[in-house]
Order: structure tokens, then sequence, then C-alpha cells
């Protein structure tokens, strides 16, 4: 995805060293680009009705708010689609082997994808979306599981939090918060390892679609990444 957001941010943190990994002519790329899944089942009071008897009955009316939802609201076509772009910002890593009192080294380039932007892709037009927020409750309590190399690379890792997730506008609105998985994958693009993560999040909140106000729950996911 060619765009205003592209970042190089390779240059500035790599030695001169690092660069012979990339001797090939592979080019790192510079943005992990992921969809958003939005999926929540919305329920709400109906109208009441009377009967001949005298007997009031009150339903309870259900409908679903899904990333169609969300994008139509931000003024989207059918076509459009809601993604997290983050820049990829890079590291090196020097591993030293001992074999027999020989001490070699090897330079290891690592990627990894910073806290991203909520970015409208409508027909080649990209928009920055600011009333979608990502807020951590649980802040002063991490519960992580991860998986560390004996040279000190990061393998793999699993985070768990809090978090909750607001959207605003005019035609839609919705809070929602619950348990946030991120699942860190590590991949080999152009020459480096990037690690890159994707989130699961089980959720439940309040919401207002047009004058219909209710209750909500569902999940909010993002796919895995593309880079680019």
């Amino acid at each position: 995805m060619k765009n205003p957001f592209k970042f190089i941010a390779i240059t500035s943190l790599l030695t001169v060293g690092a660069f012979s990994a990339l001797a090939s002519g592979a080019i790192p790329p510079t943005e992990a680009v992921q969809s958003i899944s939005i999926q929540l089942t919305a329920v709400s009071t109906g109208a009441s009705t009377t009967a001949k008897d005298g007997t009031v009955t009150t339903p309870v009316v259900g409908q679903s708010i899904s990333t169609k939802d969300v994008i139509k609201a931000l003024g989207g076509s059918s076509a459009a689609q809601l993604l997290l772009v983050s820049k990829i910002q890079y590291t090196t890593n020097v591993i030293y082997h001992t074999n027999h009192s020989t001490v070699t080294s090897n330079t290891v380039i690592v990627g990894r994808a910073s806290n991203g932007s909520v970015v409208l892709q409508d027909h080649g037009n990209l928009t920055t979306v600011s009333n979608i927020t990502v807020s951590t409750l649980s802040t002063n309590v991490s519960v992580v599981a991860s998986k560390v190399s004996g040279a000190g690379l990061l393998e793999a890792q699993e985070s768990f939090r809090i978090d909750t997730f607001s959207f605003t506008s005019t035609a839609l609105s919705f809070q929602v918060g619950g348990l946030d998985v991120k699942t860190l994958g590590v991949q080999s693009k152009g020459g480096v390892t990037i690690l890159d993560s994707t989130s699961s999040a089980t959720v439940a909140g309040t919401f207002v679609n047009g004058t219909v106000a209710g209750i909500c729950s569902g999940t909010i996911k993002t796919s895995s990444p593309a880079f680019e």
C-alpha cells in the first residue's frame, strides 16, 4: 500500500556492519498493514404495544454492528477498508558464538511494528481516523507468556490486557471493553526478521445508533499483517 504514511526508519538505526546482512539487495519493509474486523451484536428496548385487555408488551430488538457500519458512519464507500498501519522500526542484535575458545559474531536485524494508526482506505484515498481510540485499563498488571532463544532473541509472545475501544460519530457510536489478547509472530521479510502482532479482543459495552441506544457485545480483531 503506497501511501503518505510511508516511514523510513532503517538508516538511522542500523549500524554499518548490519548493512552486510542486506548485501543481497533485499529491501526490508517499512510498514505493517492489517485489516480491522468489528463484529458486535447489539440489543435495545423496542416499542411497546398494548393489547385489547390492557397487557403491555415491550420487546428487545437485536441488530448487528460491523466494520461496514463503521466505514459507512465515516462516510466511506462499500469498497472502503478499515486498516491499521504501523511503522516498522529496526534495531541490530549482535549474537556471539563460542566454539573451543573461538568467538564469532553474527549481526541480526530485527524489525518491530510500532503502535499503528487507524486509516480509512477508499478507492486509493487514505484518511487517518481519529475518532477510534484504544486505551488499556490494566496498565499496572502485566500478563505475558514468551519464548526467548538461547541467543537472547524473542521468538514468541502472547500478552493479555483489558482494553477499551471507542468510536464516535454523528450516526453511530460505541464504547466497549474486555480481554484483548495480542499474539506476537516472527517472520522473515526482505532479509530481516520482523516481529508482528495480531489482536483479538472479546468486548461488551454500550452503543448509540441514530436514536437507538442499547448494549452490545462481540469481537474486535486485527488480521495477520501484510508488509510493504
